[in-house]
């Protein structure tokens, strides 16, 4: 068992936080930029103390309601946010069922979830929320929950890899959570710069997870490819098409440096709508929207395991 934080517009102490015990924090990811996203200097400073981190989307309490498609859109937004924090291309990202679900309205945040997977993959999604949302994901399938004492009626799930256990408190100058891990793989992330790109392909290969990620990163820069983890002819003839279209001529054999840095920024920062405005109940602040959901994202050099 670990202690762990989660906080947004608050940033505790580094060094306090590192002296007292703090072995990971839960961090946001969100479409607005108004101060509580987690960015590269604060990754890295928490790595630097040996702190891990989670990264958890949330923009509004409630933005699982709106279904599928938004789970598409802020999939995209998330996962371009938690690489250009330094954040693993693999690790997971929670999404906060963050208001005491009923059944009709947890049936609606599975579609969302399944927006989420179809282009993160099931292995990297995980769930805030309280008893009854942790129940009912965890028996769909999902690893990875993370559970509030809030409409928890003083119950712990046993599927919970999180508790948050004490909410609204202070600690190293700043608003934060208490948490607990339950388990030795709760979703957490850290380490060294230099590990947060995803592996290169070749022509040939299948099977391989990789492959898959880079397919979806061409769906969603235009191609239309089935994702089937099989680098063969129609994959070949995308990365080609799609090179020759930002101007490299090659034979699509495989996936050269300066492509790949350039399909992430075209695929993964493709904006999505804004989501409604609304409140976030877990620190009891105002979730804003952005104007148009535009998030530009780039990716320096350093932050790329590629020459």
């Amino acid at each position: 068992m670990a202690f762990g934080l989660d906080y947004s517009w608050g940033r505790p102490n580094v060094s306090t936080m590192a002296r007292e015990g703090v072995k990971f924090v839960c961090r946001y990811l969100c479409r607005s930029d108004n101060g509580k996203r987690l960015k590269a200097a604060e990754a890295n400073a928490l790595r630097a103390a040996g702190i891990q981190i989670v990264s958890n989307y949330e923009e509004t309490a409630a933005r699982m309601l709106d279904g599928y498609n938004a789970g598409v859109a802020d999939a995209k937004v998330a996962h371009s946010q938690h690489l250009a924090a330094g954040g693993p291309a693999n690790a997971v990202i929670y999404w906060s069922i963050d208001f005491d679900a009923n059944s009709a309205e947890l049936a609606k945040c599975w579609k969302y979830l399944e927006g989420v997977a179809s282009v993160t993959g099931w292995g990297r999604v995980g769930v805030y929320g309280g008893y009854r949302s942790v129940d009912y994901v965890s028996k769909k399938g999902v690893k990875y929950c993370w559970q509030t004492l809030a409409w928890s009626g003083g119950k712990w799930h046993p599927k919970a890899n999180i508790q948050q256990y004490k909410v609204n408190t202070t600690f190293a100058g700043a608003a934060v959570d208490f948490n607990r891990s339950m388990t030795a793989d709760f979703g957490q992330w850290g380490g060294q710069r230099g590990s947060t790109f995803p592996e290169l392909p070749k022509y040939g290969e299948s099977g391989n997870t990789s492959v898959g990620l880079w397919q979806r990163m061409l769906n969603a820069a235009g191609a239309s490819l089935a994702v089937d983890n099989d680098y063969g002819p129609k994959t070949q003839a995308a990365v080609k098409a799609y090179a020759k279209r930002v101007g490299y001529d090659v034979d699509g054999r495989e996936i050269t440096s300066a492509i790949a840095r350039r399909l992430f920024q075209d695929a993964l920062s493709t904006p999505g709508p804004a989501g409604p405005s609304g409140r976030d109940g877990r620190d009891g602040k105002d979730g804003r929207d952005g104007k148009d959901g535009k998030i530009p994202i780039t990716f320096p050099a350093t932050q790329l395991d590629i020459a």
